[in-house]
């Protein structure tokens, strides 16, 4: 008890004296009590902003890791533009590279040289494409030739067909037909 005060309480009668030290223990303990659950609330409050410094961290992740997978199901599932190139396309780029020395000067441009690519390319193709055409003619010229010369007479005619609705093919010309090896039906 502070001094001012128990000099006044020294002048009271001692039942008062008793009742205002009682009185002032009461009070020592709630204020310690007071203090104490201070102290409990002030752990409370620092493990909160704790917790809400990694929900913060965890949202920022979360709201990261929602746009990455947007991103991908755009690749994955989007229109065509949105998807990424096929590996096909860059390991065929990359050969390309090694395989066609291009006649490019130093400083060209990436439109100069996807032309020069673009023409190399079609050169490499049209090599290997005339021997396959060659190969194509020969096993053309081994096919048999089979000579047939049809005649339409006016009973072998459709029905409302007149003579004059024909004209000879060709004057001895020789017509070359090849007959698919599938139908379609």
């Amino acid at each position: 008890m502070p001094e001012h005060i128990a000099a006044q309480v020294e002048k009271l009668d001692p039942a008062a004296q008793a009742v205002i030290q009682m009185l002032w223990h009461f009070h020592e303990e709630q204020m310690a009590e007071f203090r104490a659950l201070r102290e409990q609330l002030e752990e409370r409050d620092a493990k909160l902003e704790e917790r809400d410094a990694k929900l913060a961290e965890r949202d920022a992740k979360l709201a990261e890791l929602q746009a990455q997978n947007d991103k991908f199901r755009k690749m994955i599932f989007g229109r065509r533009s949105e998807k990424l190139p096929p590996i096909s396309s860059e390991v065929r780029e990359a050969v390309e590279a090694d395989d066609f020395p291009l006649d490019v000067p130093a400083g060209a441009t990436s439109d100069e040289i996807k032309a020069a690519r673009t023409t190399q390319r079609r050169k490499q193709g049209r090599k290997k494409s005339k021997t396959a055409r060659s190969q194509r003619r020969k096993a053309l010229d081994k096919l048999p030739v089979i000579h047939e010369r049809v005649d339409v007479t006016p009973d072998k005619l459709p029905e409302g067909m007149t003579l004059d609705d024909f004209r000879p093919l060709g004057d001895g010309e020789v017509v070359r037909c090849l007959v698919p090896r599938y139908q379609i039906s």
